[in-house]
């Protein structure tokens, strides 16, 4: 489901148009209005209180922030950016709005250091983007030197299938920062090339009971009955289940093809150590608690947290978005 929500205009500030926020006051900035928006719009969507259904926009890519481990001037770091989007541009992606990022970070300040995959499908599908690229850089300082050692990693996600299409790292023992930046936006290539050429089919899970948690390839992804696109090629699969011996298999899902797998829950009690995440894993790495972000499950805590947002104007100095977002469930 799409929901698309139109935010105010920056010159022309107004109520908001729900009509649990009409009674705020309107003293307040416009930035601060348009988080208001936003967490407003992620919640309004799944309850049926959106402003509309919109399609979205094809061959989109949101790059997140880079991941920087050393010492890096703005100057270097601004070029290296600079490379990536460029090399996203060339594979014909269009950018979602590094201000609609910044609007989603400071919304859900977790989006900021969470890379997991499921953290980056969630942030592309609130900002309607079909690839989320992550970029890393590892280097040393570089005083009165005009070369250094780096290593650069890329990462780019299949919103759809919500997993890593390409994981690609290169390193450079010797580069100035021109060489890096150009070597990162190489490597950008490589790695969208090589993720928007997988082949994809869709698997389906169903269980006996159901309601069974599944994992794959190692990930918590949702409870029985379990349907989604799935890169093609071998998955490992993991169900628990309260009260039942959790049960491991490996599937192939073939190109263009629907995998429908169903497994047979033994009473008694669970003695599987497969690797997956545990009960201590971030609450932010849960399947349920991004589903819970877009539901009734948060109403209480939605709106506190934008009567909190709304009381905190001060604090905002980022630039207003685009105009309009589209949130997609």
């Amino acid at each position: 489901m799409s929901c698309t929500t139109t935010l105010p205009r920056a010159q022309s500030p107004r109520r908001p148009s729900w009509p649990w926020l009409r009674g705020l006051p309107i003293s307040l900035s416009m930035q601060t209005q348009r988080r208001a928006f936003f967490l407003a719009g992620m919640l309004g969507c799944s309850l049926g209180l959106g402003a509309g259904v919109g399609s979205a926009q094809a061959a989109t890519a949101l790059l997140t922030e880079a991941q920087i481990e050393g010492s890096l001037a703005p100057t270097p770091a601004a070029m290296l950016r600079d490379a990536v989007q460029s090399a996203l541009r060339a594979q014909q992606l269009e950018l979602t709005p590094e201000s609609d990022l910044a609007v989603a970070y400071s919304g859900e300040p977790m989006f900021r250091t969470c890379r997991s995959e499921l953290c980056l499908e969630r942030l592309g599908r609130l900002l309607d983007s079909q690839t989320v690229v992550n970029y890393t850089v590892k280097t040393e300082d570089a005083a009165a030197k005009s070369s250094r050692p780096w290593r650069l990693g890329v990462q780019v996600l299949d919103v759809e299938a919500g997993a890593f299409g390409a994981q690609l790292t290169e390193e450079c023992p010797s580069c100035s920062d021109a060489q890096a930046a150009e070597k990162l936006g190489a490597l950008v290539r490589r790695a969208v090339t090589t993720a928007t050429s997988l082949p994809k089919g869709t698997l389906e899970i169903s269980s006996q009971p159901a309601g069974a948690t599944v994992f794959v390839d190692g990930t918590e992804l949702g409870i029985t009955p379990y349907k989604r696109t799935a890169f093609a090629g071998k998955h490992k699969l993991v169900l628990r289940h309260l009260g039942y011996r959790s049960e491991q298999a490996e599937v192939t899902v073939d190109a263009n093809k629907l995998q429908r797998t169903e497994v047979k829950l033994t009473a008694g009690t669970d003695a599987l150590t497969d690797g997956t995440e545990g009960a201590k894993a971030p609450v932010y790495k849960k399947w349920w608690f991004w589903t819970a972000i877009g539901g009734a499950a948060v109403l209480a805590a939605g709106a506190v947290t934008a009567a909190v947002v709304l009381s905190s104007s001060s604090a905002m100095t980022r630039s207003a978005p685009a105009n309009t977002f589209v949130f997609t469930f």
